[in-house]
């Protein structure tokens, strides 16, 4: 699938010049541009721009063939990279900054102001756990994601050497010691650089390494919040003699599964009702909730998206009338909770379709209630059990899970007993969130 990307007003003729002559001392930048569509894509070239940011050094342009790669030989220092290519609505324009040194030949994945999905990738360790390959699998996870079923955008890690360097170099560029007008670019490009934090960081490691296109080759790999660290996907992928760029195909599939659409949490309104069969027993919750995603992977027929609870708030509220006719009337309000075992399971088949599945039990910490005996009045203590629950293949389509669920409740939670035929009547709209709440 094309990476959606925000369109710019560019010059076409600003690409079309030859790359400038390298000079003794260069080093090389290699990568990949996105895939040009729409009516414009077979009329015009898409191309790359190399402007320095701090050096008197000319800027360097290159018009990008049918494979899409470029390579730039450069002097050493800091350059702004700027790519165009066409898209339905006219052209589309990425940056990047890039830190460039002698004698070195690096691969850039392009970065851009996107709706898509901000990811980076972290350390990839080789077979013998003595090279980091990173840079191997950001340009093909890079390409892979034009054909990836969800968009995604590879940017610099945070936690890379390259992005150091440049953070560090463009922080020097703000003191004193340098002319106003550089110390406005440096400020510019620090402030651009503070709003494209990845969401996510690939990490791994290969188990094997083959050629690029042959070969036996495998990894395990698995996908970080950035934000709170929490591994919400793993898994080991291989292929007998399909080589490295087979497996990075099959990585970044399951990678952009795992973020396609789907929010880092939900956050939202609860309310069940339970009671019990043949007796007047009713436990009835409004709850505040929060369902963070922690784990995900494929599943055979379906990719799977598992969120736990991570905060609980609100009310429970008990009635019942036993078998003496003493009415029991119990009620507890806050957010500690002795079990609360809540989670959102979504699910994304091959045919596109998605579901999804609530389900949970809480109990809170004893409280103090009342029992009303035709001869006396006293006073009990107990805790109350209840949960939620939605039906087990529920359509997902979202970023808002809404509905409502009656029927039996198979109570799943431990050590509430005694009774048996339990029925719910639930609802729910648990919003999607962008970001992680606090």
């Amino acid at each position: 699938m094309m990476r959606r990307l925000l369109t710019t007003t560019v010059a076409a003729t600003a690409l079309l010049g030859g790359a400038v002559t390298a000079q003794a001392a260069t080093g090389t930048l290699t990568g990949l541009l996105p895939k040009s569509t729409g009516p414009l894509a077979k009329k015009l070239p898409a191309g790359m721009v190399a402007t320095p940011l701090f050096k008197g050094t000319s800027t360097a342009a290159q018009t990008v063939g049918r494979n899409r790669r470029f390579t730039l030989k450069l002097t050493p220092g800091l350059w702004l990279l700027t790519s165009t290519t066409w898209g339905p609505k006219g052209a589309v324009e990425k940056g990047e900054l890039v830190q460039v040194k002698a004698g070195r030949r690096r691969a850039i994945a392009m970065q851009t102001t996107s709706t898509a999905v901000n990811m980076s990738v972290g350390k990839i360790m080789d077979p013998t756990g003595t090279w980091d390959v990173s840079s191997l699998v950001d340009v093909e996870m890079g390409e892979a994601a034009d054909d990836a079923p969800c968009d995604y955008i590879v940017s610099v890690d945070r936690k890379g050497r390259g992005y150091q360097e440049v953070l560090k170099e463009l922080k020097l560029n703000t003191t004193k010691y340098f002319p106003p007008q550089v110390r406005a670019q440096a400020k510019k490009a620090l402030a651009s650089l503070a709003g494209t934090a990845p969401q996510y960081r690939v990490e791994g490691r290969f188990t094997a390494l083959g050629e690029q296109q042959r070969g036996a080759t495998s990894g395990e790999f698995r996908l970080v919040d950035t934000k709170t660290g929490q591994v919400i996907w793993k898994e080991t992928i291989s292929t007998a003699d399909g080589g490295h760029q087979d497996v990075m195909k099959r990585l970044a599939n399951s990678v952009s599964k795992a973020i396609c659409g789907a929010p880092v949490a939900f956050a939202g309104n609860i309310k069940s009702t339970v009671t019990v069969s043949g007796a007047d027993s009713t436990w009835t919750a409004n709850l505040a909730a929060v369902f963070l995603l922690d784990d995900g992977g494929d599943r055979g027929s379906f990719y799977e998206l598992s969120y736990t609870i991570a905060s609980l708030s609100g009310s429970v509220v008990f009635h019942a009338t036993d078998g003496q006719g003493c009415v029991l009337d119990a009620a507890y309000n806050g957010s500690t909770f002795g079990v609360s075992n809540g989670t959102v399971i979504l699910r994304v088949y091959a045919d596109g379709h998605r579901t999804y599945h609530l389900n949970g039990g809480i109990v809170t910490a004893p409280v103090t209630g009342t029992a009303v005996c035709p001869d006396a009045t006293a006073s009990i203590t107990i805790p109350l059990a209840t949960g939620y629950l939605s039906a087990e293949n529920a359509p997902w389509t979202g970023p808002i899970l809404a509905g409502s669920y009656s029927g039996p409740w198979n109570n799943p939670i431990a050590g509430f007993g005694g009774q048996s035929g339990f029925q719910m009547n639930a609802s729910w709209e648990l919003v999607g969130q962008t970001d992680t709440p606090e």
